[in-house]
């Protein structure tokens, strides 16, 4: 589906909507912790490269969010094409593209909405032939991805996804039959 996006990322909301997916995939985080990012909250290296985001949390707090390669590499990206778009009229009649401290911002440059992108996924997830998810979806598919194929465990999960309760981090993922198994037969040993 992330690829799907890239690859129908013809327009300007095509691309915020690819780049937004892979942010919000590859950190777990919610829809409004991205979509309200400020630019000056990502962390940047000597090289260039972004290596955290400092996101704003539930409760008002803030966290920092570490960024995978091909994420930093996906910012990167969408900062040139979003500087390629400074003074571009976004559709027929309508004001100059403003000067925006978001990293995501919409065509006003005031947060894309939740419903706006949702639209978006629903047509690449139809286009991938796969089920469709919300924003929400990749945070869950992210944390089952974490949990069940890369080994995370659940406190880790905790703090990656900013739950304050083991419970809600339990209730984000399932746990599949094959890894249940491997749980089971990790008991198994000679008498």
């Amino acid at each position: 589906m992330l690829l799907v996006l890239r690859e129908a990322s013809s327009d300007f909301f095509g691309h915020l909507a690819a780049h937004l997916a892979e942010a919000l995939f590859f950190t777990a985080c919610r829809f409004h912790e991205w979509a309200t990012l400020p630019a000056e909250k990502l962390i940047y290296e000597k090289d260039g490269t972004f290596s955290a985001a400092r996101l704003k949390v539930k409760g008002g707090k803030f966290r920092d969010v570490p960024l995978v390669p091909r994420l930093s590499e996906s910012l990167q990206e969408w900062h040139r094409f979003l500087e390629s778009y400074r003074g571009v009229r976004l559709r027929k009649g309508a004001v100059e593209f403003p000067k925006s401290g978001l990293v995501f911002p919409g065509r006003d440059g005031t947060p894309i909405s939740n419903q706006a992108f949702n639209r978006r996924l629903a047509t690449a997830c139809g286009a991938a032939g796969g089920p469709i998810i919300t924003a929400h979806g990749l945070r869950h598919s992210a944390a089952n991805l974490l949990l069940n194929d890369k080994g995370c465990n659940l406190r880790e999960l905790q703090e990656l996804l900013g739950h304050r309760s083991m419970a809600t981090t339990a209730r984000y993922t399932h746990i599949d039959r094959a890894r249940l198994r491997g749980v089971v037969e990790a008991l198994e040993f000679d008498f």
